[in-house]
């Protein structure tokens, strides 16, 4: 029998950090700040927000994004729901239907 328990990992017992999601939040919140200080996160944000109430769809602000040398918080490029969700949390306007589309 504790044998099966080691296999199924039955045995094993969730910290509490995990158990309650404080642990969860503290990252989130953590993750949150860092981005809102990052300053080549702002200047991204700022981009965003001009090419999009110039008419840009999302797919050339992401050309505009990657060509201009930006790069993703993780260091890649950008992807198209990534910039909308930069937009999302720093611009959006309600009634604003091209979030939706394109």
């Amino acid at each position: 029998m504790a044998e099966l328990k080691k296999v199924s990992g039955e045995w094993r017992k969730p910290g509490e950090g995990f158990t309650d999601g404080g642990r969860l939040a503290q990252a989130v919140a953590t993750n949150q700040v860092k981005a809102e200080r990052n300053p080549n996160n702002r200047r991204a944000a700022s981009l965003i927000c001009s090419l999009r109430e110039a008419g840009k769809s999302w797919r050339e602000i992401v050309r505009e994004l990657n060509g201009s040398g930006f790069q993703a918080p993780r260091g890649g490029e950008f992807s198209s729901i990534q910039v909308r969700r930069i937009y999302s949390r720093n611009f959006e306007v309600e009634g604003d239907q091209r979030m939706l589309g394109e």
